[in-house]
């Protein structure tokens, strides 16, 4: 189990669980007896992670296929879903070329920060999710782990201030507040 997030709630914890064979889910386990549910399943996001909750939603990325050797996260190999978390209905939020993963939701519900990639360099972008209107707002980062199986999720996470005003995140071995 890994990439654990509290639920919004405060009674459940979402992580991610791998398979023997590689794939990845995410399961909603309880706090007070660690019994555990399947949120997603291997065949339709077979490398789903990196979850965020607020409580209504949950926010994940996933890779477009299981893992291969070549995968492109320049071509889009990893997406943004959202799950309503009362009928355990998906919807595809983000996708395309320079992939998008690490989602983070603002404070107030507005924006999304996410990973994706230009090239060969990992960047941070905005979403507004009202408009879907994205920007860049930091390049450069650490090297994500998109071509990989990303065993401990593509970025590290990362986090809103509680005023909703700036990201704390972890690039080049240091803490950055963005």
């Amino acid at each position: 189990v890994s990439s654990p997030a509290w639920d919004a709630d405060g009674r459940h914890i979402i992580a991610q669980r791998r398979t023997v064979d590689g794939e990845a889910m995410l399961w909603q386990y309880r706090v007070t007896d660690g019994v555990g549910l399947a949120l997603t399943d291997a065949e339709a996001h077979p490398h789903a992670g990196e979850p965020w909750s607020d409580g209504e939603h949950l926010w994940f990325s996933s890779r477009v296929e299981p893992y291969r050797d070549d995968g492109d996260p320049v071509a889009g190999l990893w997406q943004v879903w959202r799950m309503a978390l009362d009928e355990r209905s998906t919807r595809l939020v983000l996708s395309g070329t320079g992939s998008a993963a690490r989602p983070t939701i603002s404070p107030d519900g507005t924006l999304m920060a996410f990973i994706s990639r230009d090239r060969d360099q990992t960047v941070l972008e905005l979403m507004e999710l009202a408009s879907g209107r994205r920007r860049v707002l930091s390049t450069g980062l650490s090297l994500d782990a998109m071509e990989g199986l990303a065993r401990r999720g593509v970025y590290p996470a990362m986090d809103w201030t509680d005023d909703g005003r700036a990201i704390v995140l972890w690039t080049g071995g240091k803490l950055w507040q963005l």
